[in-house]
């Protein structure tokens, strides 16, 4: 261990729930740990300076060697951009909206006419 830190707990790796991370700081985690028998689910939130990525690989890496699977699911959030706020960028995104629209109708008539012709 690189001299982060030391956590003692009473939950095990595979009852791990989920790690997440924040978007602002990715130093910063959170690990959720799911309702196992009598012990109600918890979690821990903490800081690790420089090291959070290396913390989750151990994680992983040890739920791996316990032939665990691991399932990525997460969303890929992004911050909004200022250009997709502005008054400009939102008529560009209605302008896109419009054209799928426009091709959903004309997909719906193609489709008409062909139950129509059989």
């Amino acid at each position: 261990m690189k001299g982060i830190a030391k956590l003692v707990s009473w939950g095990t790796l595979p009852t791990i729930d989920n790690i997440k991370r924040n978007l602002d700081n990715p130093d910063f985690l959170t690990i959720s740990w799911r309702k196992v028998d009598y012990k109600d689910p918890w979690v821990i939130s903490f800081l690790i300076p420089n090291n959070a990525n290396d913390c989750v690989n151990l994680i992983l890496k040890h739920l791996k060697k316990q032939s665990l699977v691991i399932d990525k699911k997460y969303e890929k959030k992004k911050k909004l951009q200022e250009s997709e706020v502005t008054a400009e960028g939102v008529m560009q995104q209605q302008h896109q909206v419009e054209k799928l629209l426009k091709t959903i109708q004309q997909y719906e008539q193609v489709i008409q006419s062909a139950i129509s012709g059989v």
